[in-house]
């Protein structure tokens, strides 16, 4: 998926950008600090649409100064693949974003 990753995203983008995996799961980790909602949402939609692997994301989009990524995220239609959002009650700041692999 990196390959494809470097076509798609520029360099500041990929520099938002953590792919790990740990005891069989998947993760893209996306830090959307700083980013207009409109940049987050095209960032979103064209992680998940390279996404092939089922990949699960965290998109990291803050809380204390404004939380319209966030609100975003739970209220646009993103994409089909999306089957369970969630955000842990312990940081506000992140929502966890469950995709069915493509």
């Amino acid at each position: 998926m990196s390959e494809r990753m470097m076509f798609l995203f520029s360099k500041g983008e990929l520099k938002r950008i953590v792919l790990s995996e740990e005891g069989g799961a998947k993760l893209i980790t996306v830090d959307m600090h700083g980013l207009s909602v409109k940049e987050a949402t095209r960032l979103l939609k064209n992680l998940i649409a390279v996404d092939r692997e089922g990949y699960d994301i965290c998109v990291i989009h803050g809380f204390t100064h404004g939380t319209k990524i966030k609100e975003a995220l739970w209220n646009e239609k993103l994409s089909e693949r999306i089957y369970k959002k969630t955000s842990p009650g312990y940081n506000p700041g992140r929502t966890y974003l469950k995709l069915n692999a493509a």
